[in-house]
């Protein structure tokens, strides 16, 4: 999601997301699904990742966990439909990024055979990459975080942002 400090009110604005998840590439998908058990969909398009447009090696990518790549196409997906535009721009002011998350298995199973370690395990499969690799591809100069508090990371990460604007 992509907010919005709203100075008049104090609150907070959602002014663009995006969402995928098993059987849906889109929110406008999602939503003309209806309701419905998803439990028995995959997740489509995995294996998209541009990394040149998120400026990564071949390397770099390939052992950054698809959760950060996820995440990195979520998040500009969501900005786009905020109407960002100029993407420049943003580095220019104070933007956070706050991110709930839970578990990490890609990270361990990076590490289980030393002797295929290239360093780039850490660097893209790091819990606090979910977070920090957006800061650092979109060029975000304010806090960057990951939270983690099982189940409900998300809407802890939320309401920091919420505290954080108010």
């Amino acid at each position: 999601m992509a907010f919005t400090n709203t100075n008049d009110s104090g609150g907070l604005f959602i002014n663009g997301y995006a969402a995928r998840g098993p059987g849906f590439n889109s929110a406008s998908a999602f939503h003309a699904r209806g309701n419905g058990d998803l439990s028995g969909e995959a997740m489509q398009g995995l294996s998209r990742f541009d990394r040149k447009f998120f400026g990564m090696s071949v390397n770099e990518a390939q052992y950054t966990d698809p959760q950060v790549r996820f995440l990195l196409e979520v998040t500009y997906e969501a900005l786009v439909d905020a109407g960002v535009v100029d993407f420049e721009l943003l580095k220019l002011l104070s933007v956070g990024v706050y991110v709930g998350s839970s578990f990490a298995d890609f990270h361990s199973a990076a590490l289980k055979d030393p002797k295929t370690i290239t360093g780039y395990e850490h660097l893209g499969a790091a819990g606090a990459m979910l977070a920090n690799m957006i800061s650092r591809v979109f060029r975000f100069t304010g806090p960057s975080m990951k939270v983690d508090t099982a189940c409900s990371s998300s809407l802890v990460a939320f309401d920091l942002v919420r505290e954080c604007v108010a």
